[in-house]
């Protein structure tokens, strides 16, 4: 496991990096957007865009994290771009304390962070809250960027998850890596880095 940490990983919203990060995941927007959802959740919320992005569009929106200085970043990150979302401090491992009345459960660059066992536990929570739950994650096409991740493939993620009802999955999202990545990274870059999808979308209903 990694010694990083996330407060360390995320730094505080630019509009630039705000617009970078929503544009990366326009397919994922697509398909959290794709049956009008009025309320969702955003489980592990990171920098907090996404949330942001989906309470510009008028919905009720909820963003759940166990780390109380990435949710305090979230909601500088909120205020500063006017956005209302309702951030909660909890373990996403444990029962969530949510009623369930979401439309949409969904998540970015959380799960490949955990165990099978870890996943599966993760995705049952939000069953419990939520009518679907959808998870994005970077596969095996990718590179690390924190350093703990799973970079696994559709199958993979297939069989760790076969218990649930997948109601579609697939590969999603080509781009070029940052220029800090880069600058960082360029002994490392491999063709696969640039020309093949680097995230897997998975949704689940119950």
């Amino acid at each position: 496991m990694t010694n990083r940490k996330w407060e360390n990983f995320y730094k505080p919203l630019t509009i630039e990096n705000y617009l970078y990060n929503l544009s990366r995941h326009r397919f994922l927007f697509s398909q959290i957007l794709r049956t009008n959802p009025k309320k969702v959740v955003e489980v592990g919320i990171g920098s907090g865009s996404m949330s942001i992005f989906l309470s510009h569009l008028g919905i009720d929106v909820v963003g759940i994290d166990n780390n109380p200085t990435i949710l305090k970043m979230a909601q500088e990150n909120a205020k500063k771009l006017n956005a209302d979302v309702k951030f909660i401090l909890t373990d996403v491992l444990k029962p969530l304390p949510l009623k369930n009345e979401f439309d949409v459960s969904f998540s970015q660059g959380v799960a490949e962070h955990f165990t099978d066992q870890q996943a599966r536990t993760f995705i049952k929570n939000q069953l419990d809250i939520s009518k679907r739950v959808i998870i994005s994650l970077p596969n095996k096409y990718y590179y690390k960027s924190f350093g703990d991740e799973r970079l696994l493939g559709i199958d993979e993620w297939k069989k760790i998850l076969r218990m649930f009802n997948i109601s579609k999955i697939c590969y999603y999202g080509i781009e070029l890596p940052s220029k800090e990545f880069a600058l960082k990274k360029i002994l490392s870059l491999r063709p696969h880095h640039i020309i093949k999808p680097h995230h897997i979308f998975i949704e689940i209903q119950r």
